[in-house]
């Protein structure tokens, strides 16, 4: 909305003229805006050891996890692994990485 002009006579100044005036900028602006539906993600960090790192990548993969990092913890044979999962994945991960 760059500009706009009401009635010179108070009288006329009323919610009458701006609420539809207003509806339909709104209506508007919906109607050409490029709409997205985003989905909620977790950040998972994981620890785990190197014999079973594979089996993480498998689950996190699976349900359409994206695995941000994976690094090595200085003197552990432990690796840190961050991954972004859905929400909706996410029910039952806990288990999965415990079987993995």
């Amino acid at each position: 909305l760059l500009d706009g002009s009401f009635h010179s006579d108070p009288p006329h100044r009323s919610a009458k003229q701006i609420i539809p005036a207003m509806k339909r900028l709104f209506s508007a602006t919906q109607l050409a805006a490029d709409p997205t539906v985003v989905e909620p993600f977790y950040l998972c960090t994981v620890a785990v050891d190197e014999s079973h790192i594979g089996g993480v990548f498998k689950v996190i993969c699976d349900r359409r996890g994206c695995i941000m990092s994976d690094d090595i913890q200085c003197g552990t044979p432990l690796h840190t692994i961050k991954a972004f999962v859905p929400v909706l994945e996410s029910f039952g991960l806990s288990e999965a990485l415990r079987t993995a």
